[in-house]
């Protein structure tokens, strides 16, 4: 491990930063950013051209309340960038995207470049918060419905929501269930929808982000981006939404879950309490030295 700082020479390229944890990795050199910070190009190496693997995810949006929608997950995006000798010298500015408060999306993880992004991690699609409302869509899964008619949110780049259920049960004993927040996981990344035969019964949000090998390629680590679970009035913590795996967070009758930070999950639904904030993005810029 090295110093945050500490500029770092290699075969392919040196470079400066601040915010960031300096590692190595199986012949890369990775600078993992958990907060916003920069970045500076020192020199090129004897190839004229050098390229950057980028890992971005974004925030994940909050879950809804009131029988609400788990929140979606960050969108989790890799990057090529190609640096000449006109990128020396050059600063590159990194956002790590903030969870979303409940009901709220999420926020988008950059690169920037004098205001212009380079490379991007969206945001996730919040969950429904009131009355017939649907869940929204976002970058990365959309945020679930819950009561009746609300249609969940559409993911642009990850899965989309689960559909919530109204149960009109009747003598003030109506349930509202919703439905789960989607994720970013290649084959099952939508949200579950709520329960048409089992009553009460919310939906799970959509499972995160697993490469084959598990890992990021250039970290060895396992990253999120998990869905958040929907929540039900019914006490029954079994009824309630499970986080998609990743970092989602579970839905809860009175309280829920947020999504884990710098993973992009969603944040956990609620069915009569103040919903859970979405967890925080990451990025992650690794170069070859070996």
């Amino acid at each position: 491990m090295f110093a945050a700082t500490k500029a770092l020479s290699s075969p392919f390229m040196n470079v400066s930063t601040s915010g960031a944890t300096l590692s190595t990795f199986g012949g890369y050199v990775v600078a993992t950013f958990t907060g916003s910070g920069t970045f500076t190009i020192n020199y090129l190496g004897q190839e004229g051209v050098n390229f950057m693997n980028t890992f971005l995810v974004g925030g994940g949006a909050g879950g809804g309340n009131g029988g609400g929608g788990g929140g979606g997950a960050g969108e989790v995006d890799f990057a090529t960038l190609n640096f000449t000798s006109s990128n020396i010298g050059a600063t590159y500015t990194v956002t790590v995207g903030a969870g979303g408060s409940a009901g709220s999306f999420g926020n988008t993880s950059l690169i920037n470049l004098s205001g212009t992004p380079l490379a991007t991690g969206e945001r996730g699609g919040r969950g429904a918060t009131s009355g017939n409302a649907a869940g929204v869509g976002g970058g990365g899964g959309g945020g679930s419905a819950y009561f009746l008619t609300g249609a969940a949110g559409a993911g642009t780049y990850a899965g989309s929501g689960g559909n919530g259920a109204y149960y009109p049960i009747g003598k003030g004993l109506d349930v509202f269930t919703g439905g789960g927040g989607g994720g970013n996981n290649a084959s099952t990344p939508n949200g579950q929808n709520a329960s048409a035969t089992l009553l009460y019964k919310a939906g799970d949000g959509g499972a995160g982000f697993v490469t084959s090998s598990g890992s990021v390629p250039f970290t060895g680590s396992t990253y999120g981006g998990g869905g958040g679970g929907g929540s039900s009035y019914s006490s029954s913590g079994s009824y309630q939404g499970a986080g998609g795996s990743g970092g989602g967070g579970a839905g809860g009758r009175t309280s829920s879950t947020a999504g884990t930070a710098n993973t992009g999950g969603g944040g956990g639904g609620t069915g009569s309490g103040t919903s859970s904030a979405g967890g925080s993005g990451i990025v992650v810029i690794a170069w070859r030295f070996a």
